[in-house]
């Protein structure tokens, strides 16, 4: 019998290649797998039962992977020192809840197809408790999931290790859809298998209009981390000095949580020129 190969950290990524990890990716159909294993769990009639914590309160004194994407540093600077958010309105929260519906229903997906096969699944995961990356450049936050498997490939069986993340998304989005899954869902991906030392990030958009599902493989690239690793501790480092980074004042001040305490300077100006800018206020 053929060793079987792990593939379930960073370095087990490395080490590998990820070329051939591409590669190997390639040959899984992990969409189709899911899309299968929702009709044989209804002929099943694998019982399952969640539950869903609404408006939990976010961590804080730690960066939040999703805003990554934000241009502002201040904006991780009031995260990491404990600003006070001010929540807004929000007129499509309803549809942000659909999407919330659609995360439960898939983790039932997960949870029964990893009960019938006996692999591990692990839902809303909070990789950065317990994990010296995380503590290092003071990130938090919970991945949808964390999916753990054998599956043999060209008559070799590999472990996989692998974070999963639901994305809805309607018609005319899905459409669009390329071979990754855009800069700013990369960013934030980082940021979970930085933290539980996982290689790859299987996002799986989900059509929420006829329920196809699509899944772009992300693996761990340093080329997307190190500007973010750096460009975090330069702002644990202003922190520790008692400093503020530069403001990026433009449109995005207007539904930012911070804005309150912020009190950026200039914004209606900005926003009536009717463009983007990129206005920085000096340090104080």
């Amino acid at each position: 019998m053929a060793k079987v190969i792990e593939l379930r950290t960073i370095a087990d990524l490395e080490r590998l290649g990820p070329k051939f990890v591409r590669k190997l990716l390639r040959q899984w159909d992990f969409a189709g797998e899911l899309r299968d294993w929702a009709g044989e769990a209804s002929k099943l009639g694998i019982p399952w039962e969640t539950r869903h914590n609404w408006n939990e309160k976010r961590t804080k004194y730690r960066f939040h992977p999703s805003s990554f994407k934000h241009k502002c540093d201040m904006k991780l600077f009031f995260q990491l020192v404990g600003g006070e958010e001010k929540r807004k309105r929000q007129p499509k929260q309803a549809l942000f809840d659909t999407g919330t519906a659609i995360h439960l229903q898939m983790n039932y997906y997960m949870q029964t197809m990893a009960l019938y096969y006996d692999w591990q699944y692990d839902e809303e995961v909070e990789l950065w408790k317990g994990s010296a990356a995380a503590d290092e450049y003071m990130m938090c936050g919970s991945a949808d999931g964390v999916f753990e498997r054998e599956i043999t490939i060209d008559g070799q069986t590999y472990l996989i290790r692998i974070i999963i993340d639901w994305k809805s998304i309607n018609s005319a989005g899905f459409t669009k859809l390329g071979d990754t899954p855009g800069s700013d869902y990369s960013k934030q991906m980082h940021g979970y298998m930085v933290s539980g030392d996982i290689p790859i990030t299987f996002v799986l958009f989900i059509n929420k209009d006829n329920s196809v599902f699509k899944n772009i493989p992300l693996l761990y690239t340093p080329k997307i981390w190190d500007p973010i690793g750096t460009r975090l501790k330069g702002i644990i480092e202003k922190a520790n000095n008692m400093e503020e980074p530069i403001k990026t004042v433009a449109g995005h001040c207007t539904s930012c949580a911070f804005l309150e305490e912020c009190k950026p300077k200039g914004l209606r100006k900005s926003m009536s020129r009717g463009r983007r800018s990129t206005r920085r206020e000096p340090r104080l």
